[in-house]
């Protein structure tokens, strides 16, 4: 699977002189945990619509990438970075007593 990139800039940064935005191509592929292990991936989001609303979800697979458990549901909103984070919890309390890998896209977590 590709995804296109794209980022946001800040307007004022931007002059008449600087390139074009060109967005690039970036693979993503998931990785299995090590053998005996398990994965929890998990992400959160927050409506643009105004609606004060996140969305936060995950899923847990084990090393042959086989669903071992998943989870999503809408809280209320926060801000990304604390979105993200509630995202993991639900996923941690599901794991508890496995060996687990955990990943997301939030650099910050």
């Amino acid at each position: 699977m590709s995804c296109k990139i794209a980022s946001v800039a800040d307007p004022s940064s931007l002059s008449p002189s600087s390139p074009p935005f060109h967005p690039s191509r970036v693979l993503v592929r998931w990785l299995p945990p090590p053998v005996g292990w398990c994965k929890l991936n998990f992400d959160g989001s927050v409506f643009s619509d105004g609606s004060m609303r996140a969305s936060i979800g995950g899923v847990i697979r084990g090393c042959d990438g086989g669903v071992v458990a998943a989870f999503a549901e809408t809280r209320e909103h926060w801000t990304v970075g604390v979105v993200e984070a509630r995202a993991m919890i639900p996923g941690l309390n599901i794991a508890l007593g496995l060996f687990v890998v955990v990943e997301g896209d939030d650099l910050v977590i």
